[in-house]
């Protein structure tokens, strides 16, 4: 299965700073990412970045994972399987996709139980960000 031997040989990188996930007025100079539909506006950023007047709604304490591996776009099971693993083993998510990497955002509490699950499952854990 191409998904499951692409995961095997992914780098995780764990990056330092907790991100909010806000549901927005407007959108915020530095997010990560900003997600709009007809219905709202959703931004996630560093929480350090967050601009209070232009917050509706907030989620804090989430740290940012991201799959070093660049996925075809036509890649069927990569997001299934990740949030398998992550689900089993009681760890929430937020997903994001851009063209060429995948990120994967889990609460604070969750992070060793994710980081545990991911290396388990043969992906290579980057924490270079955190010397």
């Amino acid at each position: 299965m191409l998904a499951e031997s692409l995961l095997k040989q992914t780098s995780v990188i764990v990056w330092p700073q907790a991100y909010a996930i806000v549901k927005a007025k407007n959108y915020m100079p530095g997010a990560l990412a900003m997600i709009s539909d007809r219905q709202e506006l959703t931004v996630v950023i560093d929480e350090n970045k967050i601009v209070s007047d232009a917050v509706i709604e907030l989620s804090r304490g989430w740290k940012l994972l991201t799959f070093d591996v660049v996925l075809p776009l036509e890649m069927v099971g990569f997001w299934t399987m990740v949030s398998t693993i992550l689900s089993q083993g009681g760890v929430s998510l937020f997903a994001i996709s851009s063209f060429s990497k995948d990120h994967v955002l889990v609460k604070q509490r969750e992070l060793d139980s994710a980081v545990r699950l991911l290396g388990d499952h043969g992906c290579n854990i980057d924490l270079r960000n955190f010397e």
